[in-house]
């Protein structure tokens, strides 16, 4: 799903985006000669710590939410993007709610992390929930009589 999402084109066109108008910014307020010649880095480029930790900000944010949107079976490049430029952590914030909302519990067979809409898992197959015998409705495992059709499972 990661390699197919229009969403990394997105993501690295406002990475460049980002970049190029930082660069811009730098040379239009510290060069005043074409080519900055003699003028020392610091000058030439007055907000490059700002620039670092921007850049350490939506690389590390990027990275960490890919990561944890590909685990979780989510489009991984349109949450990076999400959290890495939607400003004052509120993408970030949107990725928790959305991504937490939408894990549900965890596969009893091979343990990956499942969706609540998830009847059977992806991964292996295995039947999430217990259907019952009579209406083949789903069923809790804690529960003695279905509360659908007053089936009682066999213990």
């Amino acid at each position: 799903m990661s390699d197919s999402s229009p969403f990394k084109y997105v993501f690295w066109g406002l990475v460049i985006l980002v970049v190029m108008s930082m660069m811009g910014v730098g040379f239009m307020f510290g060069c005043r000669t074409p080519m900055c010649g003699g003028v020392p880095f610091a000058r030439a480029f007055p907000l490059f710590p700002m620039y670092l930790v921007a850049g350490l900000y939506v690389g590390v944010v990027g990275l960490l939410v890919h990561r944890d949107a590909s685990r979780r079976g989510l489009d991984p490049w349109m949450w990076a993007t999400v959290a890495a430029f939607v400003p004052y952590l509120i993408g970030v914030i949107i990725y928790l709610v959305v991504s937490r909302s939408r894990a549900g519990a965890t596969c009893s067979n091979c343990g990956q992390t499942l969706r609540t809409d998830f009847k059977v898992c992806p991964h292996c197959g295995h039947a999430r929930e217990l259907l019952c015998e009579k209406c083949q409705k789903p069923m809790a495992s804690e529960w003695k009589v279905c509360p659908y059709c007053g089936h009682s499972p066999a213990a």
